[in-house]
């Protein structure tokens, strides 16, 4: 007899069991057998797009991204209103490499959901590889502006000030950083950085090796290695960073 994908009795014709078990088991790491649920919820429902976003999630899981931008875009076909489908598709085009349709697709989040603070996150970061940093600046500080708490606007945020010269802000939105999440490794190093570059060596001497301690596999890059410092900084770019973060709460030195 072929094994069934449950291990308990459930109602076989409710494709939202078949998904709440796929979900139980792909926290458990049991990959296959919530592919199995995925699967059967989709043949019971092909046209539900929270069975597609399901099985897209468990793609992206296995770093799948074609697979799951696949998914992703039969979810956003029959749902076209749903706001944090935008966002997965954005995701997985941003790790395909495609930025340009990556960024229509957090545009498209933002759009239909103003308060989606993750989205303009990664709008933000996309935008900035693409060469728009004003825009970046924009839409990190917005998603800061949406959740006054988010860890990885302001560590974006924060890196981005640094390479701009922008160090009192850079420190600033790095130690909001660390208040909200103490063992981010990567902010430790940053700020390490930014120390680095004011003459605070005893800080950053202090700051790296915390940064080591939480995460030895970060590589240790000098306050002069970013892809901003071999050109003077966009005075438009900085004039924009200074405008955009004024509003932004600075916090005490830790």
């Amino acid at each position: 007899m072929r094994s069934h994908p449950l291990d308990y009795d459930i109602d076989r014709q409710n494709p939202n069991a078949y998904l709440a078990r796929g979900k139980h088991l792909q926290a458990a790491g049991k990959t296959k057998e919530a592919r199995k649920c995925f699967a059967a919820a989709l043949r019971l429902a092909p046209q539900s797009d929270e069975a597609h976003i399901s099985m897209g999630l468990l793609e992206q899981h296995l770093e799948d991204w074609e697979a799951a931008l696949r998914c992703f875009q039969r979810a956003v076909h029959l749902n076209p209103l749903r706001a944090a489908t935008y966002l997965l598709m954005g995701d997985a085009r941003s790790h395909l490499g495609e930025w340009t349709e990556a960024i229509e697709n957090y545009q498209s989040a933002v759009t239909l959901d103003p308060g989606f603070a993750d989205a303009y996150n990664n709008l933000g970061a996309a935008l900035l590889i693409a060469g728009s940093e004003s825009d970046a600046i924009a839409a990190h500080v917005q998603a800061i502006e949406i959740n006054p708490d988010h860890v990885d606007a302001h560590f974006r945020l924060g890196k981005l000030s640094a390479n701009l010269h922008e160090l009192e802000t850079a420190t600033g939105l790095l130690e909001k950083v660390l208040i909200l999440d103490p063992l981010h490794a990567h902010a430790w190093h940053e700020l390490g950085r930014v120390q680095e570059k004011t003459g605070q060596h005893e800080k950053a001497t202090a700051s790296y090796r915390r940064s080591a301690e939480l995460n030895p596999e970060i590589p240790f890059t000098s306050p002069d290695d970013s892809p901003l410092q071999n050109r003077a900084p966009d005075i438009a770019v900085v004039s924009a960073l200074r405008r955009r973060c004024s509003s932004i709460q600075q916090h005490p030195v830790l």
